[in-house]
């Protein structure tokens, strides 16, 4: 571009006014998408909207180029594209690439209806062990009955232990219902968000210490699976730490009721734990 003729405006005035307007746009693009929940990749983009509005006004109030002929104008026109298709390429880079192998394990993810943690599966491994010990023990003294001739009574009682994760929930005591429930918070890493005792502690979401004399179990049970539909109170606007909506395709009704089941025993008044904000008409007990 050749300097301005008389009567043009010089390259400080073209951009004076132009460049504070674009900078103040962009912020406001910024702020009310981040505002509204937008993600950040998204606020980016509006930002980079503002300035690239900003490259184009200056660009057409830009003083008028020399008139060029022959394989000058061609040099122009090629590296005209070859400095925009550097900026694009460069500004796309910047950018969350796509990746096909991210997508597969997100999939793979919600496919799953059940999922167990290393934590739970050796649990179920230990229980299995002590089963098969018991039952070694009672094959033993079987014996041990058949080549004395004593009774059946002489045995004695065998103290044989249940295997509660393979027992339904309809099957087990209110104290093995909380157990279970305390495995399935393991198990969905509920304390990467959420802090019991000493238990968790990033601070995402709200302690559940006295959770139990806040909610009722079927308020929790909707909170975990709807998670919109009720917030706690000091934790309604945070975007970027709202509870995900995961569990109806990774927790099974009866890890639900386990969970909720652990959740109302918590009862500590000792701990500041927030107060459920529900909205009006809201009516599930």
């Amino acid at each position: 571009m050749s300097a301005p003729t008389p009567g043009q405006k010089s390259w400080a005035q073209i951009i004076r006014w132009k460049l504070p307007v674009a900078a103040v746009v962009g912020a406001l693009l910024w702020v009310v998408s981040g505002q509204v929940g937008f993600p950040e990749v998204f606020q980016w983009m509006f930002a980079g909207y503002a300035l690239l509005g900003f490259v184009v006004f200056v660009l057409l109030d830009a003083p008028v180029m020399k008139t060029r002929s022959g394989w000058q104008a061609g040099v122009g026109i090629i590296a005209f594209y070859l400095i925009c298709s550097a900026l694009y390429v460069a500004a796309s880079s910047l950018l969350p690439q796509f990746h096909s192998e991210n997508e597969v394990e997100g999939i793979a993810r919600k496919m799953v209806k059940f999922t167990r943690s290393p934590e739970m599966t050796g649990t179920l491994e230990a229980k299995t062990k002590e089963l098969s010990g018991k039952a070694d023990e009672i094959l033993a003294k079987l014996n041990q009955l058949r080549s004395s001739g004593a009774s059946v009574e002489d045995i004695g009682p065998v103290d044989v232990p249940k295997l509660d994760l393979a027992t339904p929930i309809k099957n087990l005591t209110p104290e093995q219902l909380v157990e279970r429930g305390k495995l399935v918070f393991k198990d969905q890493e509920c304390y990467n968000c959420h802090k019991v005792g000493n238990i968790g502690g990033k601070k995402r979401g709200p302690k559940l210490d006295n959770i139990g004399n806040l909610a009722t179990q079927a308020q929790l049970k909707d909170k975990i699976f709807h998670p919109t539909h009720w917030q706690a109170d000091g934790f309604e606007d945070r975007k970027k730490d709202k509870m995900p909506d995961k569990y109806p395709d990774v927790m099974s009704d009866d890890e639900l009721e386990a969970l909720t089941s652990y959740l109302i025993t918590l009862k500590n008044t000792s701990v500041d734990t927030p107060k459920p904000v529900f909205p009006t008409g809201y009516s599930i007990k």
